[in-house]
């Protein structure tokens, strides 16, 4: 009886463990995103204030710069930046970690820059130089 109370009582904490240790933040940026156009129109502040056809325009440029855009982010701290076929790899390294706010510094074959990512129900969103997009989950 008493072995039985304990095997269950590992079982509890190794399972509190693993889910404690798969909900953390960086935990949550792994993995291959692709853009919400949708989304993205909504985080634009301008957005509001545009017509229908205005806005049917904007999601149209959206669809086509940005639609074929998926980023990966490994737990080995690798990117991938796929755009229509053409792969860009580089590498990521947080520094900071604010919870559901991570500031991170993304380096690649051309550049280093410090991007801000907002971990957010359903995905992530990635501010650069005052840009923000939305992705979610592929």
């Amino acid at each position: 009886m008493f072995n039985r109370q304990l095997h269950s009582l590992f079982l509890v904490c190794l399972m509190a463990g693993l889910i404690g240790a798969c909900s953390a933040p960086e935990q949550r940026l792994v993995g291959t995103w692709q853009v919400d156009i949708e989304s993205t129109l909504a985080l634009e502040p301008e957005t509001e204030t545009l017509s229908d056809v205005e806005r049917k325009t904007r999601k149209v440029l959206l669809e086509k710069f940005l639609g074929p855009v998926v980023y990966e982010f490994t737990a080995e701290g690798k990117t991938v930046v796929s755009v229509a076929g053409q792969r860009t790899e580089g590498s990521y390294e947080i520094r900071r970690n604010d919870g559901d706010v991570l500031i991170l510094e993304l380096r690649d074959a051309t550049r280093l820059r410090q991007v801000r990512v907002d971990l957010v129900d359903g995905g992530i969103v990635i501010e650069d130089n005052r840009r923000r997009i939305a992705l979610t989950r592929r």
